[in-house]
């Protein structure tokens, strides 16, 4: 990575130099990861480096000597691989570090280390420690005041033996995403849980943990009202922690959801995940119980909804068709060629042929193996259209629904296109001033949820593609409770 904006040098750039801290957490990422890290310096015309360059690497220079062994031969384990309310983890060998990103007090909680903890050292300082714990309890490590000046201080534990395949309890946090991925669904945070149970710091139950608060189970119960926009299939993760072992049992609308949960860690954040459930539409009652009736708080929970994706083979694809467009010409014209009705837009046969881009003749087609990238959820018509340096394309398939109900179809694209279901046009969430700018309902690699209305039998879904600069591809992506049959038009 560079340090300023660029990987060479550039006059002027202080604005956009990063902080210190921000240049530490980096490498502490890739030392737990059992990776190397790459920092960029862009020498002046002249070879000499720029004083805001040696500033940083002599402070970064300053910390690895203290905590240079939680860094050099790092190695990646279960635990590294989580971030925790305490920080960020590395190991090596029979010692494992924690980077303290933010100073947790007087005491911090640590999940397990998977061996005995023979000694901890504050490695800032090399003061000893006293840490505590039980097999299966998070760890309890006492700390000074105040606080080290060099941050981010590390903890070392040094263990009697190498850890044996340790459980990483997972802290639920908003799960970030990526350019090309369906969308996340939001943490809800025990501040948004129901009023009546009450509520507490985090750090009630967990010292250290100073970013969250929790409710309080009543008598050994929580219950939850959810709800979902669709029928579909469900992963729901719940953060919760408990004080005594045992198992949490899960129940929605009466019945049990799941097998019982096993508690693996006491006094300490975690996930319980339950995957790939049918949930109908609408509101619905969750209680989540101790089995043994024992005391525990919920910090949050995530409503996930599955996306079925529709790879390449189940599609029907055509094109180019001819747009005024080009590549860097006015976006008006993209609006054109979408605008333009084509053939496919007033009735799909199979066996027609229509002329094309440049007065070529085009034709339905169907593949037997996903071509290109992106045809693992759609079509590739660089790979199925021709190179056609611009143009207009159209994919269409089949949605077999056994009953009337709503859905949502999502589309992500490169680079402009347009959706109907059963003739009815889908408006996807998309900037109202945007669309209207350039004609597109979808637009952009990560596909856009649009609310569709399925019938019984079958469900006629076309996709318009307006090429972009480089490529043109579209990925599309269905919610399905398990019932629904998707082919190739006939």
């Amino acid at each position: 990575m560079t340090i300023g904006r660029l990987w060479g040098y550039v006059a002027d750039d202080e604005a956009n130099m990063k902080p210190v801290s921000h240049l530490l957490r980096c490498l502490i990422n890739a030392a737990r990861g059992g990776g190397n890290f790459l920092l960029n310096v862009g020498p002046r015309p002249d070879g000499t480096i720029q004083p805001e360059f040696v500033e940083r690497l002599e402070a970064m220079g300053d910390w690895l000597k203290r905590h240079g062994d939680a860094i050099y031969g790092s190695t990646r384990t279960p635990l590294t691989n989580t971030i925790q309310p305490a920080g960020l983890a590395s190991a090596r060998g029979k010692r494992l570090f924690w980077h303290l990103i933010d100073w947790p007090g007087d005491e911090a909680a640590l999940p397990p280390a998977g061996a005995p903890v023979e000694q901890a050292t504050l490695l800032t300082t090399g003061e000893q420690l006293v840490c505590q714990g039980k097999r299966n309890q998070a760890l309890r490590v006492k700390l000074p005041a105040p606080p080290p000046d060099l941050a981010p201080p590390v903890i070392a534990l040094d263990l009697g033996r190498e850890p044996r395949r340790p459980y990483a309890p997972t802290w639920l946090r908003q799960e970030a995403r990526g350019h090309y991925d369906c969308p996340k669904a939001p943490l809800i945070t025990a501040a948004d849980l129901a009023p009546g149970y009450q509520e507490a710091p985090a750090s009630d139950f967990c010292p250290g943990w100073q970013e969250d608060t929790v409710r309080i189970a009543r008598h050994g119960a929580i219950e939850l009202e959810l709800a979902v926009e669709v029928d579909c299939r469900v992963d729901l993760r719940l953060g919760l922690i408990a004080e005594t072992p045992g198992r949490f049992t899960v129940e929605l609308d009466g019945n049990p959801l799941g097998e019982p949960l096993p508690i693996r860690v006491t006094d300490y954040p975690d996930t319980w995940t339950l995957e790939d459930h049918a949930w109908r539409q609408g509101g619905h009652r969750l209680i989540v119980r101790h089995e043994g009736g024992g005391s525990f708080a919920c910090y949050g929970f995530v409503l996930q909804p599955r996306y079925r994706p529709l790879p390449g083979t189940l599609w029907a694809a055509i094109g180019p068709f001819p747009t005024p467009w080009d590549v860097k010409w006015p976006l008006d014209l993209v609006k054109t060629g979408l605008e333009t009705v084509h053939p496919p837009e007033q009735g799909i046969d199979l066996d027609a042929r229509y002329p094309g881009t440049g007065g070529k003749r085009v034709g339905w087609g169907t593949v037997k193996t996903r071509r290109g990238a992106f045809s693992e959820a759609g079509i590739n018509f660089t790979f199925r259209g021709g190179k056609a340096r611009t143009g207009v394309f159209y994919g269409a398939t089949v949605i077999d629904a056994p009953e009337e109900r709503d859905a949502h179809i999502l589309i992500g694209l490169d680079w402009w296109g347009r959706a109907w279901l059963n003739g009815s046009e889908l408006v996807a969430d998309r900037d109202p001033d945007a669309a209207a700018a350039d004609g597109a309902a979808f637009n952009g690699w990560a596909p856009r949820p649009a609310l569709a209305r399925l019938r019984r039998g079958p469900n006629q879904l076309l996709v318009k593609c307006h090429r972009g600069s480089n490529a043109c591809w579209f990925t599309c992506y269905v919610t399905d409770p398990g019932d629904l049959d998707i082919h190739l038009p006939a």
